[in-house]
């Protein structure tokens, strides 16, 4: 932070809340009953995660109130006072304080799920309004209550949908969060072109290597769901060629995620065995980073199982989604773990799998992975039951996407086709090959959704990046 020290000298003493005064954090308690006596030693973006690690929850909130009370502070001491006097610095200076105290928010938000409080989510949100006087934090403000909707226990769409109408029109001038989340809410109600051209909005404003892997990544996902999957290998293609750049220390997390997810959704796309195995020595070279959350651990882990088992490799699959799985309980983990099983032969246990998984845990998106593998066990175990309860499931899926809903749509037919009847062995067999491979092909696509609360890695790195970046600039 040696901007803001070097600010902070030129423009006097330090902004404090009075004592009376509501807390900078949101808690809505006074500032001498919640964060006076904790901010100094607060060490923003670095402290909560430890403490989260460790299993401390309520120690983890505390300090992460801490750290948005102390960050706030910085920010009017140092900042606001540069942008009255028409400092040169203070562009650098407000960027950087927009984003590294939005990361907090983040973090905030994490906090207040863990420990079971999310429905308190909405006024905290409200109080953080003022911290940093601009209309692109109050925009902010408002993604991050549409934002703390959809995450909620029920992944509430309509209450997320409300929230962020509150913004009126998009623009290219939000943020690339704040779009791509529309994008997500109201992907059914917007036309293709109009997906593309927010698409577009996001890329240009990517500043990143690691940020235009990204979001291209997420173009070509656009292109994939609307059956134009040449284009969407010309976009991977196009994307790797021009940011694909070596891993390095600086970027070694954010952008080598982002670089073995798009060499491995190449792979999926081409069934090309060697950008798998690329994408797993990219994801095993990034693994070797001391600052990966359990969940980000958990879920490069599960990247790597994804990459075995598109290579038919059930045995390694089974053992990195074993590793996740013994990190974080992910639902959708599990979902993949029972294809493995299935596919390798281990009937009875796929069975029981994929019948433990916790749907309710499950994101919509996720909810569709679910029926597609559960129609795949189905199809191998091939019992009447079984089979009753993938059309039913099937059937239920609701599913915007024509080249997802093409899938379900065969999947449905050749599951009424076997229930109907058919005493020709070599054609039952030959219906069930055809139709487990074209449920393999809803798997092989990885969606790039927006890195949600970034707990992927530790956002003290984030804000330490973001301090630094102009002076690596400007050599």
């Amino acid at each position: 932070m040696s901007n803001h020290i070097g600010v902070i000298k030129k423009f006097g003493k330090q902004f404090a809340p009075a004592r009376n005064a509501n807390c900078p954090c949101g808690s809505g308690k006074k500032f001498k009953r919640c964060c006076a006596d904790l901010f100094e030693k607060a060490q923003p973006g670095k402290g909560w995660p430890t403490l989260l690690k460790s299993g401390d929850l309520r120690g983890a909130l505390q300090e992460c109130r801490a750290e948005i009370t102390k960050y706030s502070i910085w920010h009017k001491s140092h900042t606001e006072p540069a942008l009255r006097a028409g400092t040169a610095e203070i562009t650098y200076l407000l960027k950087t304080d927009e984003r590294a105290l939005a990361e907090l928010v983040h973090g905030l938000i994490y906090c207040y799920r863990e420990n079971g409080i999310a429905e308190d989510l909405s006024e905290t949100l409200d109080r953080l309004w003022d911290n940093i006087a601009t209309e692109w934090w109050q925009r902010k403000i408002v993604y991050f209550r549409a934002l703390s909707a959809v995450l909620g226990s029920n992944w509430d769409r309509a209450k997320g949908r409300a929230e962020l109408s509150k913004l009126g029109d998009i623009t290219e001038n939000d943020d690339c969060e704040t779009i791509q989340l529309y994008v997500d809410l109201f992907g059914d109600l917007i036309s293709f072109s109009k997906k593309l051209e927010l698409a577009g909005w996001i890329v240009d404003s990517a500043e990143t290597n690691g940020e235009q892997l990204h979001y291209r990544g997420l173009r070509a996902i656009l292109y994939l769901t609307a059956g134009d999957q040449e284009r969407a290998v010309e976009e991977v293609e196009r994307a790797l060629k021009e940011f694909g750049h070596p891993i390095t220390s600086e970027n070694q997390l954010y952008f080598g995620e982002n670089l073995a997810g798009l060499t491995q959704l190449l792979g999926f796309l081409k069934k090309d065995n060697s950008r798998l195995h690329e994408s797993i020595r990219l994801y095993e070279d990034i693994l070797c980073a001391d600052n990966w959350t359990a969940e980000g651990k958990a879920h490069v882990y599960k990247q790597i199982g994804d990459s075995f088992r598109e290579l038919n490799d059930w045995d390694s699959a089974l053992v990195n989604y074993r590793k996740s799985l013994s990190i974080v309980n992910l639902q959708l983990t599990r979902v993949f773990l029972s294809e493995c099983l299935a596919n390798g032969g281990k009937l009875v246990e796929a069975e029981t799998s994929i019948r433990v998984v916790e749907t309710e845990k499950l994101a919509p998106a996720e909810y569709l992975d679910y029926g597609f593998v559960f129609a795949q066990i189905a199809l191998l175990v091939g019992t009447r039951e079984i089979l009753e309860e993938a059309k039913t499931l099937l059937q239920k899926l609701d599913i915007e996407d024509l080249y997802f809903s093409n899938i379900r749509d065969k999947l449905r037919i050749t599951i009424l086709e076997l229930l109907i009847g058919n005493n020709d062995a070599g054609i039952v067999a030959g219906k069930k090959k055809d139709a487990i491979s074209i449920a393999k092909l809803a798997l092989k696509y990885l969606i790039l959704k927006p890195s949600f609360l970034g707990f992927g890695v530790d956002i003290g790195k984030i804000i330490e990046d973001l301090s630094t970046s102009k002076v690596k600039r400007d050599k």
